[in-house]
């Protein structure tokens, strides 16, 4: 089994210098002398001679490729070879040569590694294993056996890529005109392109001249083209070439032409002079390697390559340089535009001619499409007052007819008309028309019409071309016809949608109530949906200032609530403004509600009244809310117990290899210095020496040093905490607060992110995603092998120390505003329930271990039952539009409530997702809110969560303010002190909240005495 690798010849270019020097001393005007005007000779020879210059100066290495996919070739590695690259490219060896040599050292580091796998594999008898990494390190792939019957398409490929290398037969010429340029090109030119396993080169086509058939004449020759090419402009376009292109069949790369720009400048400006003078290309720059690119790594079919054509370089400029020289002058070639100004001339006239093809691509010849990638055109004519366009929606020729003369308009269709013929392209003379476009001039006389295989052609008035109707007039009748058509249509439309009846409006809600049973849910009525439309069309209207009855609606004032409220008549009450103006406010009286019983629309309150403020789905609901906080509390303070410090000093045991009857405090006396209160040094401990037990006592010892031996803990040896196991003391001591300070800096980092994710994806699932990673987190803590995973285990419990909250906004959207303080007030009880099991619990385990797992793993059984029994906030699906759903909650509340909700007020219940989507962005367009907001936090969730977020921050600088006592010890009960009498003087800015409904918008309804205050306009505008 050997190893694949690709082998590559590289070009040196370090002798790019001596290759200039080769070309500078060249006489280039040998070859032009020899060669004259015989273009094709000429850069045959020059091409033939440049190689051979490349090839004898620029010297060559053969370079093996290997693959990278083996297994020791780390990411790492790929990083370094993509260095070692980049560094040679830039020139410099000595960091090339330590590129290199760290290349080295971490391949044999990897292979290794690899080496030791394959032995771990190979011992524990793991075959399949051992053969795997085989198969990966050889580049093995199964041959899977191939049908016969899936050659198909590989002979279908063959075929196709055959038609370019097949002699074609030379059609007989009756007119120059249609006679294709000659074609001899040396094969030797072709194979100048490397060949490859997965790749195939077709040479273009050879005419065969021994073929019988009749002799075309040479084709007339052109006009010498005013064109001229300087050496400087050569020089310019060559130096613009891309260095790693593919080279083309002549040999000649593109970065040679880039480098050896200013010695072969001149040459070739010779060679495009004579191209241009001539009016013909060398048969070599035209020549092409078609070669099929695969388009899919597994092919299976003729669709599966793709043919893409190698060109020369130097053909490839020669186009640049043209084309310089053609765009200043493409205005001239205006579509339409000399047929525009032909027809300003008196007596002058416009035949368009539309052919029209049987089947014009199931018949045409295949040689043909080979021709096309070898020439710009293969039915050459172009004159000053015709011209053809082809295979463009079938084709067109124009005539440019002055006084009736259209000789030369006949010709041309004749002549295409023959080619067609010939290349077995049916024209279908019942189809094709033409178009004379003369402005119905009365002096021109009609033409005679054209005749094709014996046919006349029609003449039209009007055709469609490319998708454009155009007529003999040149306007555009038709298509403003068919706008105004279709603007008739739905104009018909509306004026029968304002002529509905009572009688189309029942039947239409009849339809409604009958699909609402078929697909067993229920569906807005008519009129519900209209109230709706135009609920949105006036928040529409009042939100645009620049709307036309924007100052309408302002100048009445405060009709809203008494003029259009108390129409005069029936066909005011109807209008589109009192409508609406009746869809915004509430009624006044009775009267007017049973006049309009779609003017109220009810609130989240008012149905939850029905379904029971404080029933028994709100109390098993608050006993299961109340259970988080219990976890809450083992999750804030069960540091305290799984943390706890016991006195210490360094281990001294190795005095007792010289007394090993030496009592504990006299083992003390000698090892341990004291500190100036006389009590021994807990981090300190003297150096051991090698004195033996009467010189110790004797002499004693005088140098200290650190703990070497480790500590001993003055506690029971059954008793394990985190500083005991992990030797938390002294120098790492400052762990333990590292870690309370992670935990606080995770609560405000959950405090942001569970507040956004509970308005996002709701408050049933921000509540069981914070359990289930507390249930996680809490429980890894447990296994942590160091102090560094258990403080991010720490931080990622404190990401979910936000469930009091998202417990305390569940329960407080479910309830009543008279019974949302209780409970809001039980669920934060039930924390003080946790603190206190905790120090019970603490008391019974004695490792900090089992204590973590006692703490958490009951969350699994209340994720479970949350998972089950936990409902969604209907104020939250309210803010969402699920109408559907709050539905669906809020009957399921009054089935366990034992009540019953009328179906009218669901059905009226208002869904503010219907209207515009509030963001936390318009809390601060808004007065009032903004100045709670600075207070408080956030609306609801965001509120909390924002007042969370402080709390968190407090948490986190907690510790540290304490650490100021260095300076002064009343220090940090100064800031404890201040800090809340402030927060105390701001709380008297917030409003009272007894008994007060929940707002379910972020805009509320102002007061009396607020609306006589501010602007009436806008008082009642929009119903909260």
């Amino acid at each position: 089994m050997t190893v694949q690798f690709l082998i590559f010849t590289i070009l040196i270019l370090s002798a790019e210098e001596a290759l200039k020097d080769c070309f500078n001393t060249t006489l280039w005007d040998v070859f032009s002398d020899v060669h004259g005007e015989d273009i094709d000779n000429l850069t045959n020879c020059i091409t033939d001679y440049i190689n051979f210059c490349v090839e004898n100066t620029v010297p060559t290495r053969t370079v093996r490729s290997f693959s990278n996919s083996k297994p020791w070739i780390t990411p790492d590695i790929k990083a370094l070879l993509k260095e070692k690259k980049r560094a040679f490219v830039s020139g410099d060896k000595e960091e090339l040569k330590t590129v290199q040599r760290e290349l080295r050292r971490k391949i044999r580091q990897e292979k290794d590694n690899y080496r030791r796998k394959m032995e771990n594999q190979l011992q524990q008898n793991n075959i399949c294993g051992v053969w795997k990494g085989l198969k990966t390190i050889s580049g093995f792939k199964e041959q899977k056996s191939q049908p016969v019957g899936d050659r198909g398409w590989a002979n279908d490929l063959n075929l196709f890529f055959n038609r370019f290398d097949q002699v074609p037969i030379p059609p007989p010429a009756q007119s120059p005109l249609l006679l294709p340029p000659p074609l001899s090109v040396p094969a030797t030119h072709c194979s100048s392109c490397p060949p490859s396993p997965s790749l195939m080169n077709f040479s273009p086509y050879i005419p065969d001249t021994s073929h019988p058939g009749p002799c075309p004449s040479p084709p007339p020759t052109p006009p010498c083209s005013s064109l001229s090419l300087t050496p400087h402009q050569v020089r310019k376009a060559l130096k613009k070439n891309r260095a790693r292109k593919v080279t083309g069949p002549d040999g000649i790369s593109s970065r040679l032409l880039k480098s050896c720009a200013d010695q072969l400048c001149g040459i070739f400006s010779h060679m495009f002079n004579l191209s241009l003078r001539l009016g013909r290309v060398p048969q070599l720059w035209k020549t092409s390697c078609i070669v099929p690119v695969l388009k899919t790594p597994h092919p299976k079919e003729l669709n599966s390559y793709r043919p893409v054509a190698l060109l020369s370089h130097l053909m490839k400029t020669l186009e640049r340089l043209i084309l310089a020289h053609l765009r200043p002058l493409v205005s001239s070639f205006v579509d339409l535009h000399t047929s525009l100004t032909h027809l300003e001339k008196a007596g002058s006239t416009v035949r368009i001619m539309f052919f029209d093809f049987s089947s014009a691509f199931n018949t045409i010849q295949p040689r043909l499409l080979g021709d096309k990638l070898q020439y710009t055109a293969d039915f050459s004519y172009s004159t000053s007052s015709c011209h053809l366009q082809k295979f463009s929606d079938d084709s067109a020729a124009v005539g440019l007819i002055t006084d009736g003369v259209d000789t030369e308009y006949r010709g041309l269709i004749q002549d295409f008309v023959d080619w067609s013929l010939r290349n077995n392209l049916q024209i279908n003379a019942g189809k094709t028309k033409e178009l004379v476009v003369d402005f119905h001039r009365r002096n021109n006389p009609p033409p005679a019409p054209v005749n094709i295989l014996g046919t006349d052609v029609d003449a039209v008035e009007s055709y469609k071309y490319l998708g454009v109707h155009l007529n003999n007039n040149l306007d555009w009748s038709h298509n403003t016809d068919a706008l105004v058509k279709k603007g008739n249509s739905r104009l018909f439309l509306l004026r029968r949608l304002s002529s509905i009846t009572d009688r189309d409006r029942k039947r239409m809600d009849r339809l409604v109530r009958r699909a609402s049973s078929v697909l067993g849910c229920p569906l807005d009525s008519v009129e519900v949906v209209g109230n709706g439309r135009m609920m949105a069309k006036l928040s529409s209207m009042l939100n645009n200032t620049s709307h036309p009855l924007q100052d309408t609606l302002t100048a009445l004032g405060s009709s809203f609530s008494e003029r259009l409220l108390h129409p005069r008549c029936v066909k005011e009450r109807s209008t589109a403004c009192g409508t609406q103006c009746l869809l915004t406010t509430l009624p006044f009286n009775k009267e007017e509600q049973e006049i309009h019983p779609y003017v109220s629309m009810s609130t989240f309150g008012q149905v939850l009244k029905e379904a029971g403020e404080f029933g028994l789905f709100q109390k098993w609901l608050l006993l299961a809310l109340c259970l988080p906080s219990i976890f809450s509390a083992f999750n804030v303070i069960g540091q305290v117990f799984t943390g706890l410090s016991f006195p210490h000093h360094c281990n001294t045991d190795w005095i007792l290899e010289r007394g090993p009857n030496l009592t504990q405090e006299r083992q003390r006396n000698l090892t341990l210095p004291v500190n100036k209160y006389g009590q021994y040094e807990s981090c300190r401990m003297f150096t051991p020496v090698d004195w033996d037990l009467e010189a110790i006592e004797g002499y004693g010892i005088n140098m200290t040093s650190e703990c070497i031996h480790g500590w001993d803990y003055e506690a029971s040896i059954e008793f394990s905490t985190i500083v005991t196991e992990m030797d938390l003391v002294c120098e790492e001591k400052g762990f333990i607060e590292a870690s309370q300070s992670m935990f606080m800096a995770g609560c405000l980092i959950g405090s942001l992110l569970f507040g956004a994710i509970s308005d996002r994806y709701g408050r049933r699932f921000a509540t069981i995603s914070s359990l289930f990673g507390l249930l996680l987190c809490g429980v890894g803590s447990a296994f942590s092998p160091n102090i560094y995973v258990y403080i991010i285990l720490k931080f990622f419990c404190g990401v979910t120390g936000v469930l009091v909250m998202q417990a305390t906004v569940i329960g407080i959207e479910w309830t009543g505003p008279s019974h949302s303080a209780f409970c809001t007030t039980m669920i934060l009880l039930s924390y003080p329930v946790g603190l206190m099991l905790l120090p019970g619990i603490a008391y019974l385990i004695s490792n900090w271990r089992t204590l973590q797992l006692i703490f958490f793993s009951p969350l699994i059984l209340l994720v479970g039952l949350f998972y089950w029994l936990l409902p969604e906030s209907a104020r939250w699906l309210m803010t969402r539009g699920k109408k559907e759903e709050v539905q669906k909650e809020l009957l399921r509340a009054a089935r366990v409530n034992r009540r019953k909700i009328p179906q009218n007020l669901l059905d009226k219940l208002e869904i503010e997702g219907a209207g515009k989507k509030e963001n936390m962005l318009d809390i601060f367009t808004t007065p009032y809110l903004r100045n709670r907001t600075l207070i408080m936090g956030f609306i609801w969730q965001n509120g909390v969560g924002l007042n969370s977020v402080c709390g968190r921050v407090a948490g986190t600088v907690t510790p540290l303010i304490r650490l100021l006592e260095v300076y002064h010890h009343k220090i940090p009960m100064l800031i404890y002190g201040i800090v809340p009498l402030i927060a105390g003087c701001l709380s008297l800015l917030l409003p009272e909240t007894l008994n007060v409904e929940l707002q379910d918008h972020t805009k509320v309804k102002k007061t009396k005495q607020e609306r006589t205050e501010d602007d009436p306009a806008v008082d009642n505008l929009l119903k909260v």
